[in-house]
């Protein structure tokens, strides 16, 4: 245990090296926190607007498919450039075929639910869509995933004016800080 700790601490050491922003900002998951957060309940869309950037998080509660896919319907009237969707794996690349397979059955089983609902409009819509997963999800912590999602947003930002994001909000209360030491305070929560 005690090696998996120190690997642990020496990854996010490397990490914070080469990092954009403050990793000590990433705050680390506290179900209580979650829970008391001033912006519940989620789901909810919130904007950050900078000079260069407008990004819409959705932060979603997976099992809320109405409230979550309302605010991806309002997202979507931003008219983004790019879509950022959890559970999409990185090296899949830009617009991701290969997941229709895996999913179809999964997006009318659960009627299009959050982040299933976001992959099949952003197809319809004709808009660009990826993910950021490092690989297998349960092979990381929440921690990781939140610091490879948070640089991977910062390096996209630099491509892409608006983006739209879908993502837990779970991981959106983690990630909160730099979203606003990147793009400045949230201009609107809806």
């Amino acid at each position: 245990m005690k090696v998996l700790i120190l690997l642990h601490l020496l990854i996010l050491t490397s990490f914070s090296y080469a990092m954009s922003f403050d990793a000590k900002l990433v705050r680390i998951y506290d179900r209580k926190f979650y829970f008391d957060h001033p912006y519940q309940p989620f789901s909810k869309l919130i904007t950050f607007k900078n000079k260069s950037n407008n990004i819409y998080y959705v932060a979603s509660r997976h099992q809320e498919c109405e409230r979550s896919q309302t605010r991806i319907e309002i997202g979507l009237t931003k008219k983004p450039d790019l879509i950022v969707i959890e559970g999409l794996h990185a090296k899949w690349g830009n617009r991701p075929n290969n997941w229709d397979d895996r999913i179809k059955d999964k997006i009318e089983m659960a009627n299009g639910c959050d982040i299933y609902y976001a992959y099949k409009r952003a197809q319809e819509l004709n808009i660009d869509y990826v993910g950021i997963e490092l690989g297998v999800m349960k092979n990381y912590s929440s921690y990781e995933r939140d610091i490879v999602f948070l640089e991977s947003i910062y390096e996209l930002a630099k491509k892409y004016k608006t983006i739209l994001i879908i993502y837990g909000a779970g991981h959106f209360v983690q990630q909160e800080l730099v979203l606003e030491a990147l793009f400045g305070k949230p201009q609107a929560v809806f």
